[in-house]
C-alpha cells in the first residue's frame, strides 16, 4: 500500500513539473494577442505635387584636387646683420605701399651716419676756407703782389677741399642709404603670407623676414594627366570647387612645359578672379570634362534624409508607397539617383 502510494505521489510531482515547463514555454495557458490590420499604402491626394524621375545626359567629370597660390609675391629680406626689434604685422594682415614691415636694431647705423655728418660738416668748413685763400690769391695776383706758383697752390688747395667735400657728402648719402635697410617696408598694397622672424632673433643678409602678395593675382596650381593636359587649350576656363565656399569659374593660363615622370603628370596654372574669400594653400577641386553620360535624376526636395538613411515617397498605382533609395551628385535642383528607382516614375513633392 505503501510502494502505491509512493508511485503515485512520483507521478503526480512528474506531471507537475511537465506542466510546469510546458507553461514556461508557452504551450499551456498562452494568451493570443488580437489580430491588427496592417494598414496598405495610403492613395495619393490630389493636391499634393508630383515629380518624374528622368533620364537625362550628364556630363563626365575627372576630379583633380589643386591649390590656391599667390601669382605675385615678395620675400622682404634683410640686407644687414641686426637683431630685430619688432614686426608690427602677422599672417593674413592688409599692408599698404610702403607700410613698415620689420624694424630692426639700427643704433650702430645711426652712429655711423653721425659720424660722416660731422665729417661733412668738417669737409664744408674746410672747402669754405680754402675758397677764400684762394680768392685772397686771386687778388693778389691781380695786383701783382702774388706770384704765379702761389696762386697755383691756392687753387689747387681749393680744388682738394671742395673733393673732400663732395666725399664727405657721399658718405653721408650712403650712411642715409644704410641706415634705411634697418627698417623694411612693403613695396605694395596687399596681404601678409608669412611670417618668419620674431623680435629679438638675429637678422641675416638675404633672410626672407616676411613675404607679402597682392591679393587679386592669385592662380589655382594644379596636377593633370599628362595625355589630358594635351587636350587642354590655354584660355578655356574650368569649373573649381571649394569646401564651404561658393564654386567659380578660372581661364587656363598656362600648362607648365615640365611633365613628372615619377606620377606623369603635369602642372597647370589657371588664373582665378578678384575675390575676398581665397587666400593662398587654400585647397580645392578642378572639375576636368572627359565625356558624356547618361543617369537618373530626381527632384531634390523628393528626398528625404532620416540618418543616412534616403527615401522618397514613391506613386504606385495611385498610391503612395515609401522607398529606400542611394542618391549621388546634386545636378542644379535634381540629385543623381544612384539605385531604388526607374525612369519614368513618380514621386511626390513636399
Amino acid at each position: 500500500m505503501k510502494k502505491l502510494a509512493r508511485r503515485s505521489l512520483v507521478l503526480f510531482l512528474f506531471a507537475a513539473l511537465v506542466v510546469v515547463l510546458l507553461w514556461f514555454q508557452g504551450l499551456l495557458f498562452r494568451h493570443e494577442p488580437d489580430v491588427v490590420a496592417v494598414p496598405g499604402p495610403q492613395p495619393v491626394d490630389a493636391a499634393r505635387a508630383l515629380g518624374r524621375v528622368e533620364r537625362v545626359e550628364l556630363a563626365r567629370v575627372q576630379v583633380h584636387p589643386g591649390f590656391v597660390e599667390a601669382s605675385d609675391e615678395v620675400a622682404v629680406a634683410a640686407r644687414v646683420l641686426a637683431s630685430v626689434l619688432a614686426v608690427p604685422v602677422r599672417e593674413g594682415d592688409p599692408v599698404s605701399a610702403g607700410q613698415e614691415l620689420v624694424v630692426l636694431d639700427d643704433r650702430d647705423a645711426r652712429a655711423q651716419l653721425a659720424q660722416v655728418q660731422a665729417g661733412r660738416e668738417a669737409a664744408e668748413a674746410q672747402a669754405l676756407q680754402a675758397e677764400l685763400a684762394f680768392q685772397r690769391a686771386q687778388r693778389l695776383l691781380d695786383s701783382e703782389a702774388l706770384t704765379t706758383g702761389e696762386w697755383e697752390s691756392a687753387r689747387a688747395a681749393r680744388d682738394a677741399a671742395q673733393a673732400q667735400e663732395e666725399r664727405a657728402a657721399r658718405a653721408v648719402d650712403e650712411a642715409s642709404v644704410a641706415l634705411s635697410w634697418f627698417r623694411l617696408s612693403a613695396p605694395f598694397a596687399g596681404r601678409v603670407l608669412e611670417r618668419e622672424v620674431e623680435p629679438g632673433q638675429l637678422a641675416t643678409p638675404g633672410r626672407a623676414l616676411v613675404t607679402v602678395y597682392r591679393e587679386e593675382q592669385l592662380r589655382f596650381s594644379v596636377a593633370v594627366p599628362e595625355e589630358r593636359a594635351a587636350e587642354l587649350v590655354v584660355g578655356a576656363e574650368f569649373a573649381l570647387e571649394f569646401d564651404r565656399l561658393p564654386a567659380r569659374t578660372a581661364r587656363l593660363a598656362r600648362v607648365l612645359p615640365p611633365a613628372d615622370a615619377r606620377t606623369g603628370t603635369v602642372t597647370l596654372h589657371l588664373e582665378l578672379p578678384p575675390s575676398t574669400d581665397l587666400r593662398p594653400g587654400l585647397l580645392g577641386r578642378l572639375q576636368l570634362v572627359v565625356g558624356r553620360r547618361t543617369a537618373l535624376v530626381v527632384p531634390r526636395t523628393a528626398v528625404e534624409r532620416v540618418g543616412q538613411v534616403e527615401r522618397v515617397q514613391l506613386v504606385r498605382d495611385g498610391r503612395v508607397v515609401p522607398v529606400t533609395v542611394r542618391t549621388g551628385k546634386a545636378q542644379g535642383d535634381a540629385l543623381e539617383v544612384l539605385s531604388g528607382l526607374e525612369a519614368g516614375e513618380e514621386v511626390l513633392l513636399p
